[in-house]
């Protein structure tokens, strides 16, 4: 087996570093406060907001635990404030926010909301992997610019000043891509269901057929689609209070492999050896979030639990269905330090084989172990729990000899903040049908290591790990976290 390099070289560490950053900067304005003294009750008798050019005030009042009329113990009045502006943040619409509350007459008390919008459109040429991260691209395919995705991508986030995201996409490179995607949170004149649709095609010339060794295995055509998609799919999501949000999804995939992907490579590609899957799909999501700042939390929560059902009837194509979820845990050690806790998982309630496509558990995307980057564990059901201790090196805001341009204007400060942290993580993996060569599979898994974590423009984070793992490898392996919502 080929042996995984102790280090990178500080060539690749500044390539890594070449990632163009964008979006606006987080502050926490607070200002003066006006709050009754004396007063066992206090009732709220204005709710005035401000700064608020094209986000409309529904959305932000949606966010507000105070409102014009309500009487609450004097001692919560702090506590809904500081929830508020909490949810007022994390809705990325804005770089500063303020819930103070700013006059006060006996018992009674105005509370004013100031907000400094964030720059909402994104049109940008995107230059990505198609690889699973830095390190498997530049180590094990030899950076090779075949792999990589290049295209243009429009996003507005705010597109009617109703907190609606648009997405466009064009890419070609490693795959063709061509997607649309909308997001409206709160429609009909409800503050609860909001809408969205998404409609995509990809094809790829070059697909993954198997795994051997814990590796994935490729094979590219330069005459041939090996594989193309089509997705079409329509939402409804249901928000009941500022906490939980729920989303119902309704779909429609049409799945083709050519000839030599299905007779040639995997004939298990999909299920029964056919060359086409089409398949209705059905998913409910629900999510949660009560950390204290999304980008890179240090207190609170949050959950995530989907369920997936693939084939809607008994003559469809595939049936599979499967439940997954992952919880994140953010408990403070000091102002400057915490504990992060990740515990993710999943399983098939439908147990027979469904072919090799989507077979998938450990190494991707999100679900990922520190110290494994080079490998992939495929199965039906998997467990794992990332532990971290993390601790602030420094925070400044770093001035930009950038033009006083009012669309460039929120990028002349750059907020920087630096993190060390130490972690061990630990996962298993049950696969009951492709496991062939593979030696990570149907048992523990473990690693652990050292790193540094770089946050930038708010919600920018990119991190360099020393890790090591069970197998006696170890590496420095870098990772970025760049949130587009």
């Amino acid at each position: 087996m080929t042996r995984i390099p102790g280090r990178l070289s500080l060539v690749r560490v500044l390539a890594a570093a070449g990632i163009i950053l964008l979006s606006g900067f987080h502050l926490n304005g607070i200002a003066q406060s006006s709050i009754p003294v004396g007063r066992d009750s206090v009732t709220v008798y204005a709710v005035n907001i401000s700064g608020n050019q094209r986000t409309r005030e529904s959305v932000i009042r949606r966010e507000l635990l105070l409102s014009e009329g309500m009487r609450l113990p004097a001692a919560e009045l702090e506590s809904r404030r500081r929830e508020s502006h909490r949810l007022l943040q994390n809705t990325a619409l804005f770089v500063e926010t303020s819930v103070i509350p700013c006059r006060s007459t006996g018992d009674s008390v105005a509370i004013c909301v100031d907000v400094r919008e964030a720059w909402y459109l994104f049109p940008a040429a995107s230059v990505e992997l198609a690889d699973r991260n830095f390190n498997v691209w530049w180590d094990l395919f030899g950076a090779s610019l075949r792999r990589v995705n290049y295209g243009l991508y429009l996003y507005h986030f705010n597109l009617t000043g109703r907190r609606d995201l648009i997405k466009v996409k064009l890419q070609e490179g490693y795959a063709r891509k061509v997607e649309v995607s909308y997001d409206l949170p709160q429609v009909f004149g409800s503050r609860t269901l909001g809408v969205g649709f998404l409609a995509g095609y990809i094809a790829n010339r070059e697909v993954q057929y198997a795994t051997s060794e814990d590796r994935q295995l490729f094979h590219r055509s330069e005459d041939r689609w090996l594989l193309e998609r089509w997705t079409a799919q329509g939402h409804l999501t249901y928000r009941p209070g500022t906490l939980w949000k729920h989303r119902l999804t309704l779909g429609f995939r049409d799945l083709q492999a050519d000839s030599l992907l299905i007779q040639g490579l995997n004939r298990e590609f999909f299920p029964h050896g056919s060359g086409r899957l089409r398949v209705l799909t059905l998913g409910l999501n629900s999510t949660i979030d009560r950390t204290d700042d999304r980008p890179y939390p240090f207190r609170g929560y949050a959950l995530m639990f989907d369920m997936q059902k693939e084939g809607l009837s008994r003559q469809a194509d595939r049936q599979r269905w499967w439940l997954s979820g992952i919880g994140r845990f953010y408990l403070p050690t000091g102002s400057r330090s915490g504990f992060e806790w990740i515990v993710f998982g999943q399983t098939h309630l439908q147990r027979d084989n469904q072919g090799f496509h989507e077979y998938r558990a450990l190494g991707y995307e999100d679900f990922a172990l520190r110290g494994y980057e080079y490998y992939v564990v495929d199965g039906l059901d998997m467990a794992a729990v990332k532990t971290s201790w993390r601790y602030r090196l420094f925070s400044r805001d770093l001035p930009l000899p950038l033009p006083d341009w009012r669309p460039i204007a929120k990028l002349r400060v750059m907020p920087l903040q630096l993190y060390g942290s130490v972690y061990t993580d630990h996962g298993w993996v049950n696969d009951p049908f492709f496991g062939g060569s593979n030696r990570l599979r149907n048992k523990p898994l473990s690693s652990w290591g050292v790193g540094l974590d770089l946050r930038v423009y708010f919600d920018k984070v990119f991190s360099i790990m020393w890790s090591f793992n069970q197998l006696g490898d170890n590496g420095v392996f870098l990772r970025s976290r760049l949130s587009f919502r």
